[in-house]
Protein backbone atom coordinates (compact mmCIF):
# COMPACT_ATOMS: atom_id res chain seq x y z
CA UNK A 1 0.00 0.00 0.00
CA UNK A 2 2.78 2.31 1.24
CA UNK A 3 4.60 1.86 -1.95
CA UNK A 4 1.84 1.73 -4.78
CA UNK A 5 -1.01 3.84 -3.17
CA UNK A 6 0.18 6.14 -0.75
CA UNK A 7 2.82 8.16 -3.34
CA UNK A 8 0.05 8.44 -6.26
CA UNK A 9 -2.78 9.65 -3.38
CA UNK A 10 -0.32 12.32 -2.05
CA UNK A 11 1.01 13.08 -5.32
CA UNK A 12 -2.44 13.94 -6.79
CA UNK A 13 -3.26 15.60 -3.47
CA UNK A 14 -0.32 18.00 -3.78
CA UNK A 15 -1.39 18.87 -7.97
CA UNK A 16 -4.83 19.97 -6.31
CA UNK A 17 -4.06 22.04 -3.47
CA UNK A 18 -1.56 23.94 -6.21
CA UNK A 19 -4.57 24.23 -8.62
CA UNK A 20 -7.06 25.55 -5.53
CA UNK A 21 -3.98 27.68 -4.17
CA UNK A 22 -3.22 29.31 -7.72
CA UNK A 23 -7.25 30.12 -8.02
CA UNK A 24 -7.29 33.24 -9.32
CA UNK A 25 -11.08 33.95 -10.04
CA UNK A 26 -13.40 36.61 -12.19
CA UNK A 27 -14.72 38.48 -9.69
CA UNK A 28 -14.25 39.88 -6.21
CA UNK A 29 -16.01 37.76 -3.45
CA UNK A 30 -18.46 41.10 -3.39
CA UNK A 31 -19.33 41.30 -6.77
CA UNK A 32 -20.23 37.34 -6.79
CA UNK A 33 -22.62 37.37 -3.50
CA UNK A 34 -24.08 41.21 -5.74
CA UNK A 35 -24.90 38.83 -8.37
CA UNK A 36 -25.85 35.98 -6.59
CA UNK A 37 -29.03 37.86 -4.48
CA UNK A 38 -29.85 39.36 -7.42
CA UNK A 39 -30.99 35.71 -9.10
CA UNK A 40 -32.44 34.69 -5.53
CA UNK A 41 -35.81 33.07 -6.40
CA UNK A 42 -37.46 34.59 -4.10
CA UNK A 43 -37.19 37.94 -5.39
CA UNK A 44 -39.73 36.75 -7.77
CA UNK A 45 -43.68 36.70 -8.10
CA UNK A 46 -44.10 35.16 -11.28
CA UNK A 47 -43.63 31.30 -10.89
CA UNK A 48 -42.13 31.51 -14.21
CA UNK A 49 -39.38 33.76 -13.17
CA UNK A 50 -38.91 32.50 -10.15
CA UNK A 51 -38.09 28.53 -11.26
CA UNK A 52 -36.02 29.97 -13.93
CA UNK A 53 -34.12 32.30 -10.98
CA UNK A 54 -33.60 29.32 -8.88
CA UNK A 55 -31.99 27.77 -11.78
CA UNK A 56 -29.90 30.45 -12.77
CA UNK A 57 -28.98 30.91 -8.83
CA UNK A 58 -28.14 27.12 -8.63
CA UNK A 59 -25.71 27.22 -11.54
CA UNK A 60 -23.86 30.69 -10.67
CA UNK A 61 -23.82 29.12 -7.11
CA UNK A 62 -22.00 26.19 -8.46
CA UNK A 63 -19.58 27.88 -9.98
CA UNK A 64 -18.45 29.58 -7.20
CA UNK A 65 -15.21 27.99 -7.08
CA UNK A 66 -13.96 29.18 -10.60
CA UNK A 67 -15.65 32.52 -10.13
CA UNK A 68 -14.51 33.98 -6.82
CA UNK A 69 -10.19 33.94 -6.19
CA UNK A 70 -9.24 31.57 -3.21
CA UNK A 71 -7.77 33.97 -1.28
CA UNK A 72 -11.28 35.33 -0.80
CA UNK A 73 -14.03 32.41 -0.93
CA UNK A 74 -11.10 29.74 0.54
CA UNK A 75 -12.23 25.67 -0.21
CA UNK A 76 -13.06 23.96 2.40
CA UNK A 77 -10.56 21.55 4.03
CA UNK A 78 -9.95 18.41 3.03
CA UNK A 79 -10.06 16.77 6.27
CA UNK A 80 -6.95 15.14 8.15
CA UNK A 81 -3.99 13.91 6.18
CA UNK A 82 -4.10 10.60 5.19
CA UNK A 83 -1.13 8.57 6.68
CA UNK A 84 2.12 8.26 5.10
CA UNK A 85 2.98 4.82 6.38
CA UNK A 86 1.14 1.35 7.30
CA UNK A 87 2.22 2.61 10.84
CA UNK A 88 0.79 5.74 11.01
CA UNK A 89 -2.47 4.06 9.07
CA UNK A 90 -2.82 1.54 11.99
CA UNK A 91 -2.11 4.16 15.11
CA UNK A 92 -4.87 6.47 13.27
CA UNK A 93 -7.24 3.84 13.46
CA UNK A 94 -6.51 3.15 16.70
CA UNK A 95 -7.00 6.01 18.32
CA UNK A 96 -10.24 6.58 16.39
CA UNK A 97 -11.44 3.72 17.83
CA UNK A 98 -10.50 5.01 21.28
CA UNK A 99 -12.03 7.93 20.67
CA UNK A 100 -15.51 6.83 19.38
CA UNK A 101 -15.16 4.20 22.51
CA UNK A 102 -15.12 7.09 24.84
CA UNK A 103 -17.70 8.94 23.08
CA UNK A 104 -20.19 5.77 23.52
CA UNK A 105 -19.37 5.35 27.11
CA UNK A 106 -20.45 9.01 27.79
CA UNK A 107 -23.25 8.50 26.16
CA UNK A 108 -23.96 5.27 27.72
CA UNK A 109 -23.11 7.18 31.29
CA UNK A 110 -25.17 9.96 30.78
CA UNK A 111 -28.63 8.12 29.54
CA UNK A 112 -27.66 5.64 33.35
CA UNK A 113 -27.36 9.01 35.36
CA UNK A 114 -30.96 10.75 33.97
Amino acid sequence: MKEYILPHYNEKMAQADKIIKGRKGVFDAATFRMILSRLHPDLFQDETNKRRNQKAFLIFNEHKIVLVAEKEMPTTDPGPPVPDTWAEWEEAKRKETERRKAKRAERKAGAVSR
